[in-house]
């Protein structure tokens, strides 16, 4: 029997694609994260990891604009993570209540 990708993955996948494919344009064009091509990419991102972005964005304003994207990739790819670990829980316990019934 194949085993499933457990649903724990596919967020922080989803995520990291997504954030990858966003630095790959920022780096190749001139145009920044919000305008031009980017912007498809870079507004899912900033709504998905709002806590994160905030402080992430206030490192890119502030200063070192490599620490920021590299903290937001990371620290949102966790975030992610976590949120996929607790979806999978609460199905498992559903499974597990419907099994008992």
């Amino acid at each position: 029997m194949k085993r499933r990708l457990r649903f724990r993955y596919v967020p922080p996948l989803i995520h990291a694609v997504l954030f990858i494919s966003a630095c790959v344009l920022y780096f190749s064009t001139n145009e920044g994260l919000m305008n031009g091509k980017n912007d498809w990419l870079f507004y899912p991102l900033w709504v998905a990891d709002m806590p994160i972005s905030i402080f992430c964005f206030g490192l890119l304003w502030a200063g070192p604009t490599t620490l920021g994207l590299i903290l937001w990739g990371v620290l949102g790819t966790l975030w992610w993570f976590v949120i996929g670990l607790v979806v999978e829980m609460i199905i498992g316990s559903v499974r597990r209540r419907r099994k008992t019934l």
